[in-house]
């Protein structure tokens, strides 16, 4: 699987401007929201480098949008098989897909939903309000699962509100409780390595479009990106991390639109892709569309 990593590790300077490495279940309750012990899983497999993992706040905007502290950690040997996001509120908060992938399955009994990302499973507990994707269905990631809760059942309990979110190996469609040691058959959802952000939609200009030299480009925002790398160029070629023709632009911005003046008369090329800026991890390239300049 390719990763965040992977993607953005290797940004290079181009045209006038710098490229900028952009990006793009349940325990013990604390004090934030309730948590508790879930205990199952597939065949063991490597555990993914922590290099090319997200941190707590990064992980907690691109799941619940926002700054969620996690109040229960992953403790597979003592019989916590993920962590806790504490403080989302019952039923307030959505709880988005971190990879895509393909729902394996879906139940009441805990608020649980399980997507396979083709390496592994990720599952989402203690939701109300659950997408009505089925198994089968594939998922990008930012797709809604369900909401933050303190559903219980299924023999998960919980003191309040929270997210609990575990890693199993393999594909795995079992809903149970994991085994008490569960350190062989589940990963640490703060070391995984994600798969990248979905291209961004464009907005304008439209493709083949004329505009003033005075060019606003902008974008669709991605639910986890915390910033957006957007390359121009006069010539019409690219690869994974640059304008093989050299660049007119290639900025982050933390927005989702950008300004940039550009010569009359001449044909632009321009991309974006989301990510996440403080830890150069990103996403794949939106479609290219040109613009030409009056």
């Amino acid at each position: 699987m390719t990763t965040f990593k992977q993607l953005f590790t290797n940004s290079m300077v181009c045209g006038a401007a710098a490229a900028l490495a952009c990006a793009a279940g349940c325990v013990a309750a604390d004090p934030a929201g309730g948590h508790e012990h879930e205990h199952g899983g597939a065949e063991e497999e490597t555990i993914a480098s922590a290099a090319d993992a997200l941190t707590e706040r990064e992980l907690s905007v691109l799941v619940l949008g926002g700054d969620f502290r996690v109040t229960n950690g992953y403790r597979p040997a003592d019989g916590h098989a993920g962590i806790d996001f504490g403080g989302t509120g019952d039923g307030v908060t959505a709880v988005r897909s971190p990879v895509e992938g393909t729902v394996l399955a879906k139940t009441g009994e805990c608020g649980k939903v399980a997507v396979f990302d083709g390496n592994h499973t990720v599952i989402m507990a203690h939701m109300i309000e659950l997408t009505g994707l089925v198994p089968g269905d594939r998922v990008e990631v930012g797709t809604y699962l369900g909401k933050a809760s303190r559903t219980v059942g299924g023999g998960c309990t919980a003191t309040g509100a929270h997210l609990h979110m575990e890693i199993r190996t393999g594909r795995n469609t079992s809903m149970a409780a994991p085994a008490r040691d569960n350190t062989a058959t589940t990963l640490d959802p703060l070391t995984y390595s994600y798969g990248p952000f979905a291209p961004v939609a464009l907005l304008a200009p439209a493709d083949g479009a004329e505009a003033p030299s005075a060019v606003t480009f902008r974008w669709e925002p991605r639910q986890g990106a915390t910033a957006y790398r957007l390359q121009a160029s006069t010539v019409n070629s690219f690869d994974g991390e640059t304008c093989l023709g050299g660049c007119e632009y290639d900025d982050r911005t933390e927005g989702t639109s950008l300004t940039r003046s550009l010569t009359p008369g001449r044909t632009y090329f321009w991309r974006v892709r989301a990510g996440n800026a403080a830890t150069a991890q990103g996403g794949r390239w939106s479609p290219v569309r040109s613009v030409r300049v009056r």
